[in-house]
């Protein structure tokens, strides 16, 4: 897990990350990890990214990296154009990855689909008394089985997934799909009827609008050259099959008049929710569900309360009544909603955002910095895992200035390597007359 931010108004965009970084399934936590980087040498553009520290194989630090390799001077109108060009970059990349990655990300989609499923069961069958015999234990690995199913039909399919996917992924992964069919599920007495509906969750889990645990998060921000305030653009990416990568386009915004500052977080983004809102986003959640629940529980006991009162009420009375006191029910639940949203936006949203909408570049990017600050010391005095820590990187973008470091880490000594950014910005930014960026070679583990 982590912790990324952006903070932008017409003169800039600020970026901010954390370093933290979960390995062996949650087991470890390192502060080590390079989240942020400068996506071009001769242009305004950053990239972030969260979730996953690589994609089938590949350390995205390594892509990152090739790609602005061999982007060069190359730039587009807009940074939305951007996103695209280096999604494309991604698939003609993946495309080529040894077979071996392929089975390993094929690998990793099914187990990961086949764990959700198997948790299911477990709860399931947890909830049978202790007295329970095999048949009730089978049946309830039935309907959990059933219930996931079901859970992943309903999902929408990707609308460019080519035609025989599916049939080249049961062809291509039919026997991944029974070795962790046989690892998960063989104290289970797996039926026909079971290998089928697992199967299909296997193929499924590819062409579905619903992403695993391990995907990829991807931040593109900066400036096109058509595009005088910054902008932002961010992916959801899984992997590649059949030649089809699985990604979704999440979030394209830009400065402009209309409007002229935002913070965007990423990943972790409960706290800096909490500061722009002035409320936490699941207890505000809590706060409405529960109303809902209690005016429905009232409406209830009137209800019960008049069919059993003195005075006689005919059942098309009570039809009456129950349908006033449904419909009153709702409006005072929206009115509530409404008012709250209003104060929200009025005694919260607005004032942060008129604060961010004229703060200088620097101030920018001690904002940025901050609001991850305050996520990571959310998590170090809470009883949850410490997902987010170590060094902060952050970065400003401007038109003029372009990409400039603020705080960066390194894993070397920059004053004894005096060799390697000689060597890596020979014949680049001299031509250009910028600034230098002095990113380590730092390495990402995921």
């Amino acid at each position: 897990m982590t912790a990324e931010i952006t903070v932008m108004n017409k003169m800039a965009i600020a970026m901010a990350a954390d370093s933290a970084v979960t390995i062996h399934r949650g087991r470890k936590i390192l502060n080590s990890a390079n989240k942020l980087f400068m996506l071009s040498k001769y242009h305004p553009v950053g990239i972030m990214i969260y979730g996953s520290a690589e994609v089938m194989g590949y350390p995205w630090e390594t892509l990152i990296k090739t790609y602005r390799r061999e982007l060069g001077e190359r730039s587009f109108p807009t940074i939305s154009e951007f996103g695209s060009h280096f999604i494309e970059w991604i698939k003609n990349k993946l495309i080529q990855a040894p077979h071996i990655n392929q089975i390993k990300y094929c690998e990793q989609m099914i187990y990961l689909a086949y764990a959700e499923v198997y948790d299911a069961v477990r709860e399931k069958a947890f909830s049978l008394d202790s007295q329970a015999d095999d048949s009730e234990f089978e049946k309830s690995f039935t309907e959990a089985l059933d219930d996931m199913h079901r859970l992943w039909k309903q999902i929408p399919t990707f609308n460019d997934v080519p035609k025989n996917t599916l049939s080249v992924i049961k062809k291509n992964c039919s026997q991944i799909t029974a070795e962790v069919i046989k690892s998960f599920f063989g104290e289970f007495v797996v039926g026909a009827e079971h290998l089928k509906k697992l199967s299909e969750i296997a193929a499924m889990c590819f062409i579905k609008e619903r992403f695993s645990p391990a995907y990829s998060g991807i931040v593109i921000a900066g400036f096109g050259d058509e595009q005088d305030f910054p902008a932002i653009v961010d992916f959801k990416i899984d992997g590649i099959i059949n030649k089809w990568l699985k990604y979704s386009k999440e979030n394209d915004t830009a400065i402009d008049c209309n409007n002229s500052a935002c913070i965007i977080p990423f990943a972790q983004g409960d706290v800096v929710s909490t500061f722009v809102e002035g409320i936490e986003p699941q207890l505000e959640s809590v706060i409405q569900d529960s109303l809902k629940e209690l005016l429905a529980e009232k409406a209830e006991v009137i209800m019960n309360e008049l069919g059993t009162g003195v005075v006689q009420l005919n059942e098309g009375d009570l039809s009456l009544i129950q349908t006033i006191i449904n419909s009153c029910s709702e409006q005072l639940y929206e009115e509530f909603a409404t008012r709250s949203e209003e104060h929200k936006r009025a005694m919260h949203v607005i004032p942060v955002v008129q604060a961010i909408d004229v703060l200088p570049i620097d101030e920018l990017a001690s904002a940025a910095e901050a609001l991850v600050n305050l996520t990571s010391f959310k998590r170090r005095v809470s009883m949850d895992q410490e997902t987010v820590g170590g060094p902060i990187d952050v970065a400003v973008i401007s038109k003029g200035d372009g990409f400039i470091w603020i705080k960066r880490k390194h894993y070397f000594d920059a004053d004894r390597n005096h060799h390697y950014l000689n060597n890596r910005y020979q014949g680049s930014y001299q031509m250009k007359g910028g600034d230098r960026d002095v990113e380590a070679e730092g390495r990402s583990i995921l």
